[in-house]
């Protein structure tokens, strides 16, 4: 009993400077960081009717890896004036739980196609908002907006 204690002690300290060791480390590799070089920049462009691209562009000195979570590389909802929701991109898709990693070289672009035309069903004739956001770890609080009309 007194062995499992002490091995439980052990353990217990050798835990507790392991996080301590890791508590302010930090290797300053967040994309989503500003520096003087520039900073990680995500918009949306309108491309044709119902098409729009969602970009991701490397405005810093460096490489940046970006971490998806998932297969899912982006979302999107589409709101009305009043705010809420008539559509969201990934409400009805399955993506495969995989942990993937994209680099974008210093001063280039990534780009993903956004077709708006299956979400086309689920709305009337109207004013609406697009709000489009990168599933990567590092800029899912990014969001992004372009008004269109649907008629």
């Amino acid at each position: 009993m007194r062995a499992k204690r002490k091995n439980l002690a052990a353990l217990a300290i050798a835990l507790f400077f392991t996080m301590l060791a890791g508590c302010g480390t930090s290797s300053g590799d967040n994309p989503d960081e500003v520096n003087a070089e520039g900073e990680m920049k995500v918009s949306i462009e309108k491309q044709s009717n119902h098409q729009y691209k969602l970009i991701i562009e490397n405005g810093t000195t460096k490489d940046e890896t970006l971490t998806f979570g998932s297969s899912q590389n982006y979302d999107y909802s589409i709101k009305k004036p009043d705010g809420t929701i008539a559509y969201t991109y990934s409400a009805d898709k399955s993506f495969l739980a995989v942990i993937k990693e994209e680099v974008i070289k210093a001063g280039e672009k990534l780009e993903f196609d956004l077709d708006i035309t299956e979400a086309l069903q689920y709305l009337e004739e109207g004013e609406y908002t697009i709000e489009a956001w990168v599933s990567a770890n590092e800029l899912a609080h990014k969001k992004v907006t372009i008004d269109f009309i649907y008629d």
